[in-house]
């Protein structure tokens, strides 16, 4: 994922009820994170990012379709709630 300036305390899989923790790798506005083959969905796996922000910071709000046909939301598109 690459426009997400916000720090990521915790990622995990929605479908994943006990919500373990994904390794991930965060430089510079690009995220990388580790989905272990026993995590992924047939079809759409659903990542939960919870960043320190209120609002997420991004750096382009632009959709474009990558190299390989996938097409990502921008994190501002994207809906989230807060604990609490």
């Amino acid at each position: 994922m690459n426009g997400l300036l916000s720090k990521v305390e915790k990622g995990y899989c929605l479908a994943d009820k006990s919500q373990r923790a994904l390794s991930f790798n965060q430089e510079e506005g690009t995220l990388s994170v580790t989905i272990p083959d026993e995590l992924k969905q047939p079809r759409v796996t659903v990542v939960v990012l919870e960043i320190e922000d209120t609002e997420a910071k991004v750096i382009d709000e632009t959709i474009q379709q990558e190299e390989n046909g996938a097409i990502k939301l921008p994190v501002s598109k994207c809906e989230f709630a807060l604990d609490g």
